[in-house]
């Protein structure tokens, strides 16, 4: 490794573990982007669906507010459009009213759309989303001006709007979306976080989606396919970020849908990686390329770790963290697990073989045992029997032909008489 490197690699490692504390602490709070408050939290969270049990199936409300929250923008249109645009007939367009929320009623579960601020020229566009099957969805957009006469705005109002206002001396512009992906990447604090279970480990992975250029980027119709890792079962994509992404049909990957929008935007899946032994080798193809990382294993100080771009790990309490140089897009991050609690079910097994074997064994004795008794009880009675013919006979002969049988069967009784 070069000098550069291994001063980057000392600087920003400690960084990368310092994130990761902030972000994979069970008490963290994994909020939707932009929630964490403040002015610039705010700002991300515009466009950005969320979905809502507490709204009746099918319903989509979008609030437009001005310069903060509590200013609400009425009598500002709102459109809803098909995913792919579609015909204008398609197109749904309602107001914001007193309460500065434009609300769509009777959508169809399944279908995507996307909300755009204004009927004519468009201020702001949402993020690519679904219609839950239960539930609906809410969000939250910035800008708009309302025809003249509306309340709290008019043609004097309109100029302060977003789309005109000025921030650090320069206006601020919506830009449209791109489909170039260029400035798209992973930052560092992409993390993998697992978990030691029955028969395999838990995991959830974090995607930090990095969009450096000044426009959203519109995946478009294909999407942005980030594969799973090989041999994962069980994937799915966190709670709320459905609109965003989707697992794919055949469980192997999922597929970013929805508009990135500039700066980071945090995308979580998961999965169970099964094992048959006290190893587990991970393999996973990045479709973009990804900065530092790190892997934390809760609740086993007892791992050992080895990989081509691993480098070093550190204990934050109960859980062992590994720190991974950056994988190109395309490239292969992987890594081996090794010293796995894990328990041989081969003994366990045997010990059932040879208990059923036992069972068996003393079942057939038991029956065969049962079966000797009762032809030894059969073999006394026909001799009793034979006895006594012959002692009455002994009343009209001279006995001596009986007194030979007699000693015959009684030869023949005496054994089994003693078992």
């Amino acid at each position: 490794m070069s000098r550069v490197a291994t001063i980057a690699s000392a600087t920003l490692a400690p960084a990368i573990l310092a994130l990761f504390v902030s972000l994979a602490t069970p008490s963290a709070s994994w909020a939707m982007p932009g929630a964490g408050g403040g002015k610039g939290g705010m700002h991300h969270a515009y466009g950005q669906p969320l979905l809502a049990s507490d709204l009746p199936v099918g319903m989509v409300t979008v609030k437009v507010v001005g310069k903060g929250v509590a200013d609400k923008r009425v009598g500002v249109a709102v459109t809803l459009v098909p995913e792919g645009g579609g015909a204008e007939a398609a197109k749904i367009v309602k107001y914001t009213g007193a309460d500065g929320r434009a609300r769509f009623a009777g959508l169809t579960p399944g279908k995507r759309y996307q909300a755009l601020l204004g009927a004519k020229g468009v201020e702001q566009r949402s993020a690519v989303f679904g219609i839950p099957k239960g539930g609906g969805v809410r969000l939250l957009m910035s800008g708009g001006s309302a025809p003249a006469g509306a309340h709290g705005t008019g043609p004097k109002s309109a100029k302060g709007s977003i789309s005109a206002a000025k921030a650090g001396g320069k206006a601020s512009v919506s830009r449209k979306p791109t489909r170039d992906r260029k400035t798209l990447g992973l930052a560092g604090g992409t993390h993998l976080r697992g978990q030691v279970g029955k028969g395999g480990l838990s995991f959830m992975q974090v995607f930090e989606l990095l969009n450096r250029g000044q426009a959203p980027i519109d995946p478009g119709p294909e999407g942005i396919v980030l594969p799973a890792p090989e041999g994962a079962v069980g994937l799915a994509v966190g709670r709320n970020e459905e609109a965003l992404a989707q697992v794919a049909k055949d469980g192997r990957s999922v597929r970013i849908t929805g508009l990135i929008k500039p700066g980071k935007t945090r995308l979580h899946i998961t999965f169970k990686l099964l094992t048959d032994g006290p190893r587990l080798d991970y393999r996973q193809r990045m479709g973009l390329p990804m900065g530092y990382s790190l892997v934390a294993i809760m609740n086993n100080n007892d791992l050992s770790m080895i990989g081509p771009r691993y480098q070093r790990h550190e204990m934050r309490g109960e859980t062992k963290v590994f720190l991974f140089r950056p994988v190109k897009a395309g490239g292969s991050f992987e890594f081996t697990l090794s010293d796995i609690p894990y328990h041989d079910p081969t003994l366990r097994n045997l010990t059932l073989v040879a208990a059923a074997l036992l069972l068996i064994w003393a079942l057939l004795s038991s029956v065969g045992a049962r079966a000797r008794r009762e032809g030894r009880q059969r073999m006394r009675d026909e001799l009793l029997e034979r006895l006594v013919d012959l002692a009455e006979r002994d009343a009209t002969s001279s006995g001596r032909d009986d007194a030979k049988q007699r000693e015959k069967l009684l030869a023949e009784l005496r054994p089994i008489w003693r078992d």
